[in-house]
């Protein structure tokens, strides 16, 4: 329809009307291009607000698995400060054994 009109309007060289014509559609398109940038960008905040409680959690549970590590690796650091200390005397004592044999474990395992 629009067409019919511009195509119209430039047979009678009614140079007002055509540029007229090319305004508003041009207009039109323009806001509609525009509306659909302001859409994609709520719905970037909308995913960027998802993604940030997503990482919210994730840290928290990360840190409630590090804070309970802390009582294992302070054992741990007990064991290996005594297989240390055993391997700067070069001496171990039948008491001590099982604690060597502890330290020399789980430092493998790390």
């Amino acid at each position: 329809m629009i067409l019919r009109r511009l195509t119209a309007n430039f047979r009678k060289q009614d140079w007002t009307a055509v540029t007229v014509e090319l305004v508003i559609v041009v207009l039109g398109v323009f806001i509609g291009l525009q509306v659909n940038n302001w859409n994609e960008a709520r719905n970037d905040r909308a995913l960027e607000h998802q993604y940030i409680q997503r990482l919210h959690e994730d840290f928290a549970l990360s840190i409630k698995h590090a804070e309970s590590n802390i009582p294992y690796m302070q054992a741990q650091f007990v064991l290996e400060g005594k297989m240390v200390d055993r391997l700067r005397e070069c001496r171990l004592d039948a008491g001590q054994r099982a604690d060597f044999a502890k330290g020399i474990f789980r430092l493998g395992r790390f």
